[in-house]
């Protein structure tokens, strides 16, 4: 963290998150595995005369991917065409995030103003990534390609929620 002046500071934040989530999609259960290392080079500007509210705008630098896989749980009906859980196999893919992503956001808190010992600080802001993704079978239906858009069609309807990723961050700081 960088003290510039009484209205702006320069901060470096590191973070790693790791969930499961899980839906269900064309009678197939799908988990979606999400793990993110990163660290984001934020310039956060201070309006007004306390100097405690904040607009912060900088760039992740991330390795980010969800890994997805799909069980059928009975007959798959996708593409025009029916498949067995065995002739469906299991499915696969992993989206890759932007290895460099904007962020907005807005926060209480000036972790790095010189007059304080402690400091707390609130962030909340969005990162705007792009991500790749392909889903592939094991299965003979990996050979039908309407089915398979229509699948991976239907895996990209819940990975778009993360174009836009909610980021909320609690800190606090002890100055020597």
């Amino acid at each position: 963290m960088l003290y510039l002046a009484r209205w702006a500071n320069l901060r470096l934040v590191t973070d790693y998150v790791s969930f499961l989530y899980k839906a269900t999609t064309r009678n197939v259960d799908f988990d979606y595995d999400w793990e993110s290392l990163g660290a984001k080079l934020l310039l956060d500007l201070y309006p007004g005369p306390r100097r405690q509210f904040r607009f912060s705008a900088g760039l992740a630098v991330q390795d980010a991917n969800i890994d997805v896989t799909g069980e059928p749980r009975g007959i798959v009906r996708v593409g025009g065409s029916r498949f067995a859980p065995a002739e469906a196999g299991r499915l696969s893919g992993t989206a890759r995030f932007d290895n460099v992503a904007p962020y907005f956001g807005i926060g209480f808190g000036n972790a790095v103003r010189p007059d304080a010992l402690v400091a707390a600080s609130f962030d909340l802001g969005v990162l705007l990534q792009d991500y790749r993704y392909t889903l592939r079978s094991t299965g003979p239906m990996a050979g039908n390609a309407a089915a398979m858009r229509e699948l991976q069609g239907k895996n990209e309807d819940v990975l778009d929620w993360f174009r836009v990723y909610p980021v909320v961050s609690l800190g606090l700081t002890v100055h020597f």
